[in-house]
């Protein structure tokens, strides 16, 4: 049978986030989470994020590889290199050799976004442009077995400034970004608690959703 991956949603859209902020790409959303199950009701039984998750990633539709691609190419707007970014909820659950080569076959740069708690090949991970890790508080972060090219703390998460110290010190090669929690309200309830991270500790940068403050995805 050919293998089909379950996906939430496709989707173009300017990266709002982190490292490539302003970068035009197609998201590939895919469902489920190795973190919680999504279901609001269900909050309280997660991890820690699940508070503060602001992402639908229940459901989705059984797509083959082939049915990706269309969908993506079908959002792609126009020439130039063509960026997509695989997340989730967890998009390492589903995330695989044959959908990778496929994707890099057709010429996409791949952008993978994940909490940092499912393994992941080698040889996958050099498949991808750019990986950024967010990781969250009371998971196995450091197991995932690969140096990121990015790592974006959201604040305050949970965090306590010598544990996000210690993603730091774990990623001293990534590019390292903070970002407040969404509660609503773009985060400008949280920035304060950002800034004053950012004061103490300059080697990190600020990351805002950008593509809210514009009305994109």
């Amino acid at each position: 049978m050919t293998k089909r991956y379950r996906v939430k949603e496709i989707f173009w859209s300017v990266q709002g986030e982190g490292a490539n902020t302003g970068t035009p790409c197609v998201f590939v959303r895919f469902a489920g989470c190795n973190l919680w199950d999504g279901v609001e009701e269900h909050r309280s039984r997660g991890a820690a994020c699940a508070a503060y998750c602001d992402t639908d990633f229940v459901g989705g539709e059984a797509m083959t590889a082939a049915e990706v691609l269309a969908a993506m190419g079908a959002a792609w707007p126009g020439e130039g290199t063509k960026w997509c970014v695989l997340t989730g909820g967890e998009p390492l659950l589903q995330l695989d050799m044959e959908l990778a080569v496929a994707l890099v076959d057709a010429e996409w740069a791949i952008a993978i976004e994940t909490n940092g708690t499912v393994a992941v090949s080698l040889a996958l991970a050099r498949l991808a442009t750019h990986i950024c890790v967010s990781p969250k508080r009371e998971t196995d972060w450091r197991e995932l077995g690969l140096v990121p090219d990015e790592v974006k703390v959201v604040l305050p998460g949970g965090w306590r400034d010598y544990e996000v110290e210690e993603i730091g010190v774990w990623a001293r090669d990534a590019e390292l970004f903070v970002q407040p929690q969404d509660e609503g309200d773009n985060g400008a309830k949280h920035l304060g608690r950002c800034l004053d991270f950012l004061r103490a500790h300059p080697e990190w940068r600020l990351s805002c959703q950008v593509h809210k403050f514009v009305g994109l995805r």
